[in-house]
């Protein structure tokens, strides 16, 4: 049997995503030595999204981040992160791009807690393959910021509140 639940945040989403998306700057700024620009025209997703990671935070604020990244811009934003080259097609691309999005969410919690909000993060989650997107539910609000820096665009979606889906008991098996 298959339940699903939400978490429903109470808390408003715009603030939540501006510290993410600070964080993100803030981040990034660190490595490249220039924080990206916001830039609605630089827009990554469909056909230019290659690799995305995502994050959840849990606590006094729920959301989910994803960050979505052309070829280009995640080989060299893991490399400016790591210091060394990895091949896009490699394992290790998976890893580099699952790092830089832990990195950037230790800030989110950091930025969350300024705003006077307790959250912990999940494990990054990363997915890649030609023209990757994150689509939430119709009825949960997203935010997404678009961005230029010197290793290319790459944008973040936030969404305040998740969806799971939850298996209860094994199939065939009650679970009473």
């Amino acid at each position: 049997m298959a339940n699903t639940f939400e978490i429903i945040d109470t808390v408003a989403l715009e603030p939540i995503a501006n510290a993410i998306g600070r964080a993100t700057e803030i981040t990034l700024g660190m490595f490249l030595g220039e924080e990206p620009r916001r830039n609605p025209h630089a827009h990554t997703e469909g056909d230019d999204a290659d690799i995305a990671g995502i994050m959840s935070f849990f606590g006094e604020a729920n959301a989910s981040f994803a960050m979505l990244l052309s070829r280009k811009s995640a080989t060299g934003l893991v490399h400016r992160m790591l210091g060394f080259e990895l091949d896009f097609d490699s394992p290790d691309m998976v890893d580099g791009v699952g790092e830089l999005v832990n990195v950037i969410a230790g800030e989110i919690v950091a930025q969350i807690e300024l705003l006077g909000y307790r959250t912990a993060m999940s494990l990054p989650m990363v997915i890649r393959g030609r023209g990757v997107s994150i689509s939430p539910r119709s009825n949960i609000p997203m935010i997404d910021y678009d961005y230029d820096s010197t290793e290319g665009v790459f944008s973040i979606e936030v969404v305040s509140r998740m969806s799971c889906e939850i298996q209860i008991g094994k199939p065939g098996h009650s679970s009473s």
